[in-house]
């Protein structure tokens, strides 16, 4: 035990990050090599064993892809080193940042990492990327909601030393921070407000200017413009008020609805509840929109949501009739967003065609009329002919039907969650613990109750199976 102790241990040394700038490095040192593993933040639990990354906690680690395409973590190591004051700019430049988010979420905030629970916080460096084409690239860095974490190219035509921008690391990493609080659904309205969030703490934690990516372009003044969402000298010029908001087709070739085009508008919103006529400051702008995004928001919320959860948060904070209450009202009236005003312009579902049908629930009579208990089945009725759809018996709640009539969902006897389409079933959910369900519009969604009884309604994703 002596020994391992002394041959594994938080070490600290410095090497120039990717701006050359000489910066501490603190890593664990286990047997004369140097790894990317930060322990020295106070989120970090000191019943980790590192270098084993089964079993670290609240540490900041970094991983190198050693310019491979990355799709799993399979075979990608922890970045590493044998002379502690000689390392990977890059790696340099990612652990430093890490630190500075993390010490900024846990002093301004009080949280406890990206979950709030002590995470680690985790990037891939040197990673590279598949286009649908084929082709490779290295222009990206984002924020895995499946890996949870960061990954990073290097840079290759629009950006350089992307791993350096501080904002960079700031807005993917508050993507984590949404991704574990409001959860706003990457699409549209809700995800304009998820590129919104990143854009506003990315700026907060590296809080010299309005900018977005100043640091890393190849051309331009930077990505974005918070103050100025129309400036020319930027790579991605945005709308600034609704009247200028953009509805594109929530596609991934549109921008899954124009998420990084119609996020200007609560971005000049919030640089003028900062820094406008009647602005608050960063420090009470920072801490209105926190409270907003893990207090208010929720996955599906729109701009007047957003409104109303900034006054909602303005008013806990300050009181009703602050100035501060009043400037989040003057700043969302200055970029039209308002009440009275529909939220942006969506897609209507196509009104269903063909010919009606029902579905419902039958009692088995013969099950009745043997020993008088009651058996229900699920029953379609068709043109004057009456099909049994499920080969067991179900439970007596409601199923729920899509708009066109393709695929309903029912719940058995034994409270078992099933899909079928007529002649083909799928489980879907089988724990026995399934009471009443109900189907989103868009299909997407299946809300249920469980048995036994509580005051909880449980949201199943059909695409992705996450609840």
């Amino acid at each position: 035990h002596k020994s391992q102790s002394i041959c594994s241990q938080a070490a600290a040394g410095q090497s120039p990050d990717l701006n050359n700038q000489p910066r501490t490095v603190n890593c664990w040192s286990d047997n004369g090599v140097y790894y990317a593993i930060d322990t020295s933040r106070p989120i970090y639990n000191p019943q980790s064993q590192p270098p084993v990354f089964s079993k670290i906690q609240g540490a900041l680690m970094v991983l190198d892809a050693q310019n491979q395409v990355v799709d799993t973590l399979n075979q990608i190591p922890i970045a590493r080193t044998s002379n502690l004051n000689q390392w990977d700019p890059t790696v340099v430049s990612v652990l430093n940042n890490f630190a500075t988010v993390e010490e900024y979420y846990r002093q301004t905030f009080n949280r406890n990492s990206i979950d709030g629970k002590g995470m680690n916080i985790l990037g891939i460096v040197h990673a590279l990327f598949k286009d649908p084409d084929g082709n490779v690239y290295s222009d990206n860095a984002f924020w895995s909601s499946s890996l949870q974490m960061m990954i990073f190219g290097d840079g290759d035509k629009e950006f350089k030393n992307l791993p350096s921008g501080l904002d960079v690391t700031g807005h993917e990493l508050t993507h984590g921070v949404i991704n574990h609080s409001a959860n706003l659904i990457y699409e549209n309205q809700s995800g304009a407000l998820n590129e919104h969030l990143a854009d506003v703490f990315g700026t907060m934690v590296d809080p010299d200017d309005w900018l977005i990516g100043e640091d890393v372009m190849v051309q331009g003044a930077a990505l974005r413009d918070m103050k100025d969402p129309h400036n020319p000298n930027v790579s991605s010029r945005q709308p600034a008020v609704m009247a200028e908001y953009q509805n594109l087709a929530n596609t991934p070739q549109t921008d899954n609805g124009g998420v990084h085009v119609n996020s200007g508008i609560p971005n000049h919103m919030s640089y003028l509840l900062s820094d406008g006529p009647n602005g608050v400051g960063r420090d009470k702008t920072q801490r209105i929109l926190y409270r907003a995004l893990t207090e208010y928001l929720t996955q599906r919320s729109q701009f007047i949501d957003y409104r109303r959860a900034a006054l909602s948060s303005a008013k806990d904070l300050y009181g009703d009739n602050s100035p501060e209450t009043l400037a989040v009202n003057s700043a969302f009236d200055a970029v039209g967003i308002v009440e009275g005003e529909t939220p942006g312009p969506t897609e209507p579902n196509p009104a269903p065609t063909g010919q009606e049908q029902v579905v419902f629930l039958a009692a088995d009579p013969n099950i009745f009329q043997q020993n008088g208990e009651i058996h229900y089945t699920l029953v379609l009725y068709d043109n004057g002919q009456f099909t049994l759809i499920a080969p067991r018996y179900v439970a007596n709640t409601r199923p729920a039907i899509s708009g066109d009539g393709s695929f309903g969902l029912y719940v058995d006897e034994t409270h078992n969650l099933y899909l079928t389409d007529g002649a083909n079933e799928q489980l879907i959910r089988g724990q026995n613990d399934i009471r009443t369900i109900a189907l989103s519009k868009d299909l997407r969604f299946v809300a249920y109750t469980t048995t036994p009884e509580d005051n909880l309604i449980h949201v199943l994703n059909m695409k992705t199976g996450e609840e």
